[in-house]
């Protein structure tokens, strides 16, 4: 093998290896940005009733009710 094919080889093999890095960047990247969520404990039940929630999300409780809920 030549110098000039060696020089070709790397060049393909970085060129190669910069797509397969970007690649994996975007597997590998974080979803979209968390969100915070909240459910209100009243004397009525929770609000609202049902919440979807996602990985990541926080979720705050806050009891406006005068009864104590665990």
């Amino acid at each position: 093998m030549t110098t000039q094919h060696a020089t070709r080889r790397l060049g393909l093999l970085a060129a190669l290896s910069a797509a397969l890095l970007a690649a994996v960047g975007l597997l590998l990247a974080t979803p979209a940005q968390a969100s915070i969520r909240t459910i209100t404990l009243t004397a009525q039940g929770p609000s609202p009733a049902q919440l979807t929630i996602g990985k990541g999300d926080v979720v705050n409780f806050f009891n406006t009710d005068n009864v104590s809920h665990t």
